[in-house]
C-alpha cells in the first residue's frame, strides 16, 4: 500500500486555507466530502496513536526520520466516522562488518564454483574459439564489402556471421544445459544471501481492507477486516514490512518489535487525547544497535506526543541533536492541535 497524500501535505493545505474544513486525497477517484469536527479530532488522535505505536529499530537497524501519517479519502458515501489512517516509516539496516565480510566471502566462493561449472571444457572451448574467430572474420569481410559498395557480398557475409554466431551460442547453450542441475542450486544460494545494507518500508494501517503480503513482505494483523464497523473506532490494524527478499530475518525482527498489547488496546476503544510514549527514536543503524537502552528514553520522551508530524519536521539523512528533535516534536504537537481545533 503506497500512501497517496502525506499528513504534512494535508497540514500545509489546511494552513494555507486557514481552516480545518476537509482532508483532500491527491488521487481520489470519488466525490469527496468535508470532515466533521468530530472526524477531524478522530483523525488527529488516530494519527498520533499510530505514529507513536511504530516500533523501535531492531539491532543493526536505524530510523533516519520520524514516522508520518497519511489519511484516506473521505468520499461522499464514506460512513461518518469510518476513516482510514496509515503511519509509515523507513528503517535502514546495516549488517555488522564481520558478518558482512563473512557473507561476502561466502558469495565469492559460490560465484567461483558457479563460474567454474559454466566454463567450457578444453575441447568445447577450442571449438567455441574457432567459431568466434570465423564469425569475426565474416563480419570484417562484410564491413569491407559494405565500404567498397559491394552490397550483395556484404549481405552474404553478414548472413554468414549471424549463422556462425548462432552455432557458437548453441554450443555454449548445450554446455550450460548440461550443468544446469548443478548451477541452478548455486545461483539460488547466491540470490538467497542476505544483503549487507537495505531499506525496509514499514506501514501501520487502520481500518483499511486487508492486504495480502508478497514474497518480500511480512505482516501482522489484529482486529476485524469487515467492510464496516463502529464509527469513530479502530476496527482493524495491519502492519506490513517490506524489504530485500533475502533479508527475512530483518523483516521478522521489525514485526516482532511491534508492541502487540499496545496495538490491541487501540481496537474498539476510545482513543486518548495523547498517546503513550513511543518506543522508537531517530538514529542511524549503528546508533540504534548500541544505544537502544541508554538513549531511547530521552529522545522518545520528546517525540512521544507528536500527533501527525509533517515529513519536513525531521531531516531525511541525519538525526537532529536530542534537544532539536524534542523541540520539533513539541512544535508539531502544538501546530496540529491548532489545526484540528483542539
Amino acid at each position: 500500500m503506497r500512501p497517496l497524500h502525506s499528513m504534512g501535505t494535508i497540514t500545509r493545505w489546511l494552513a494555507a486555507a486557514a481552516l480545518c474544513a476537509a482532508v483532500v486525497h491527491a488521487r481520489a477517484d470519488c466525490p469527496l466530502r468535508e470532515l466533521s469536527a468530530a472526524e477531524k479530532q478522530f483523525v488527529g488522535r488516530l494519527s498520533a496513536a499510530l505514529i507513536a505505536a511504530m516500533p523501535a529499530a531492531p539491532a543493526d537497524m536505524g530510523l533516519p526520520a520520524a514516522p508520518r501519517a497519511t489519511v484516506g479519502s473521505a468520499c461522499k458515501e464514506t460512513p461518518t466516522g469510518e476513516l482510514e489512517v496509515t503511519a509509515s516509516a523507513s528503517y535502514r539496516f546495516r549488517m555488522p562488518r564481520a558478518q558482512a565480510e563473512q557473507v561476502a566471502a561466502q558469495g565469492r566462493e559460490l560465484q567461483a564454483r558457479l563460474d567454474a561449472l559454466k566454463a567450457l571444457p578444453p575441447e568445447a572451448k577450442g571449438e567455441f574459439d574457432a567459431l568466434e574467430a570465423r564469425r569475426q572474420e565474416a563480419f570484417r569481410d562484410a564491413r569491407r564489402a559494405d565500404k567498397e559498395g559491394n552490397k550483395p557480398l556484404a549481405s552474404q557475409k553478414y548472413k554468414e556471421a549471424i549463422a556462425i554466431e548462432s552455432q557458437r551460442d548453441a554450443l555454449r547453450k548445450r554446455h550450460l544445459d548440461g550443468v544446469r542441475a548443478q548451477t541452478d542450486p548455486l545461483e539460488a544460494q547466491i540470490r538467497g544471501l542476505p544483503r549487507a545494507n537495505g531499506e525496509f518500508e514499514v506501514v501501520l494501517q487502520a481500518n483499511r481492507f486487508e492486504a495480502r503480503p508478497r514474497d518480500h513482505e511480512l505482516d501482522l494483523k489484529l482486529g476485524s477486516f469487515a467492510s464496516h464497523g463502529k464509527p469513530f473506532a479502530v476496527r482493524s490494524l495491519q502492519a506490513m514490512v517490506s524489504g530485500p527478499l533475502p533479508n527475512g530475518a530483518q523483516r521478522a525482527a521489525i514485526v516482532a518489535a511491534f508492541d502487540r498489547a499496545r496495538l490491541q488496546a487501540l481496537l474498539d476503544q476510545p482513543l486518548p487525547d495523547a498517546p503513550a510514549p513511543a518506543a522508537w527514536q531517530i538514529g542511524a543503524p549503528q546508533e540504534a544497535a548500541g544505544t537502544a537502552g541508554a538513549q531511547a528514553q530521552p529522545q522518545a520522551a520528546g517525540q512521544a506526543n507528536a500527533k501527525a508530524q509533517p515529513p519536513a519536521a525531521q531531516p531525511a539523512a541525519l538525526p537532529p541533536p536530542p534537544d532539536v528533535g524534542q523541540q520539533a516534536a513539541k512544535d508539531a504537537v502544538n501546530k496540529l492541535r491548532g489545526l484540528f481545533g483542539r
